[in-house]
């Protein structure tokens, strides 16, 4: 059921945040970051969804971490937000936050999806973990 709310919620924020995107403050490079944000979180979610209606765990698993990395540009944004200003000024500062905000949060999500520990692909590992949680079903 948390899985079914939190996709109606980030849904119905990426068509916000698509809404807002046209009134970004800094320009057209941040209207088209938020922008960008607001349709790689819809896509994500969408499918995230499709891999758990169709049963693959895995996938799931691995979108939704995607998903989860884009929601987590908000807090990304307030992170970056105050030490760039005092770095460069704050109108320079959001003049790139649009993309600062998600791209590295993402970029980290896909180098640990994809990276091999232990000598197993990530895709593994998450399987490894999916085999591992009990069901309703049967338990392990």
């Amino acid at each position: 059921m948390s899985g079914r709310v939190s996709a109606v919620a980030v849904l119905a924020a990426a068509a916000g945040g698509l809404a807002l995107a046209w009134t970004a403050y800094g320009g057209p490079s941040n209207t088209v970051g938020f922008g960008t944000l607001a349709l790689a979180w819809a896509w994500c979610v969408v499918v995230a969804v499709r891999a758990a209606r169709r049963g693959d765990l895995v996938r799931h698993r691995a979108w939704a971490l995607r998903a989860a990395a884009l929601t987590f540009a908000a807090v990304t944004l307030r992170l970056w937000l105050p030490v760039l200003s005092a770095v460069v000024g704050f109108d320079a500062a959001y003049a790139g936050i649009g993309w600062l905000c998600w791209v590295p949060n993402l970029v980290f999500v896909e180098w640990w999806l994809r990276r091999a520990p232990a000598g197993r692909s990530a895709a593994q590992h998450l399987e490894r973990d999916v085999r591992r949680e009990p069901t309703a079903v049967a338990p392990d």
